[in-house]
């Protein structure tokens, strides 16, 4: 990654018994200040499946990642953990996007698109030069629940 580095702060025993302060660098973490760093723009990949998936992406090269970064930390990209915490991240982000998606749904499909299934995680590719998260649209209305009780709570 281009003069990109994580810090790190472990205690280490050093073989003199004094204990030590030293710089420890994780390729989780670097790859996940990558990732966020740099607030890569989404695209709405797809329409709404009908049990209430949905896609958008980011291009690689928004992210700031090499197709080289890609190889060298594929293990920790694609790590569930990164994928659930992007994936999440990128839909807060642009919450008002995918709003618009949640309350164009027709009535009288609302309930077996959105209701009829829980969002448990993120799936995420990459396909060509693009990431590609699914997820489910029921995770956008939790997070509008969440925004709206804390509205709520702001006012009372």
């Amino acid at each position: 990654m281009d003069n990109f580095e994580v810090e790190l702060q472990s205690n280490v025993l050093k073989d003199d018994g004094i204990l030590s302060n030293e710089k420890v660098y994780t390729n989780i973490t670097q790859a996940l200040r990558l990732l966020i760093a740099n607030h890569p723009k989404i695209e709405i990949q797809s329409k709404i499946s009908m049990d209430g998936d949905i896609k958008f992406h980011v291009l690689r090269k928004n992210v700031g990642i090499s197709y080289d970064d890609v190889v060298k930390y594929r293990d920790e990209i694609f790590s569930p953990f990164l994928v659930n915490l992007w994936g999440e991240l990128l839909v807060r982000e642009n919450i008002n996007k995918f709003a618009t998606i949640l309350t164009n749904i027709k009535t009288e499909s609302y309930a077996s698109t959105v209701n009829k299934f829980e969002h448990r995680k993120f799936g995420m590719d990459l396909i060509g030069d693009k990431f590609v998260f699914a997820f489910h649209l029921s995770f956008v209305q939790k997070i509008m629940f969440e925004d709206f009780k804390q509205q709520v709570r702001k006012n009372k």
